[in-house]
């Protein structure tokens, strides 16, 4: 028996935790292209950070069971930031493994923003908004 379109289809945890689980593996995904990006081109670079967002949107959407709506666009969203600031930290840990010591590790961190980070954060926030809400980006 087939479903009529539109009709609500029950949640199961099991489902959550899997978008949870794939948003996360996607978007780790796109944090270490960001790394390794910015560690090896003086450039932080825009589509790499939608990138991310995509990724993310893509695994709540991937593991939801392509279920959409404002709570899983804000999931999306949420480990979409999540993993913009894991590459700023994946960043740190190249500069680590080429030799640099390290003392101050949350100096270090902080130093790592700046004010156009604001725009990589809307970058990748945007194509997760749009996925998780809508399906596509």
């Amino acid at each position: 028996m087939s479903e009529a379109r539109g009709a609500v289809v029950p949640l199961s945890p099991i489902d959550a935790v899997k978008a949870v689980v794939f948003a996360l593996a996607l978007g780790t995904l796109g944090a270490v292209g960001w790394a390794v990006a910015t560690h090896f081109t003086p450039l932080e670079i825009g589509f790499i950070a939608w990138g991310i967002g995509w990724l993310a949107g893509t695994g709540v959407l991937l593991g939801n069971g392509g279920r959409t709506g404002p709570a899983w666009g804000a999931l999306a969203v949420s480990i979409a930031v999540a993993c913009f600031a894991l590459a700023k930290l994946f960043a740190i840990l190249l500069r680590v493994l080429q030799g640099n010591e390290i003392l101050d590790w949350w100096g270090v961190y902080q130093n790592e923003y700046y004010f156009l980070d604001v725009l990589w954060i809307a970058f990748a926030a945007w194509p997760a908004w749009s996925i998780g809400t809508r399906g596509r980006s």
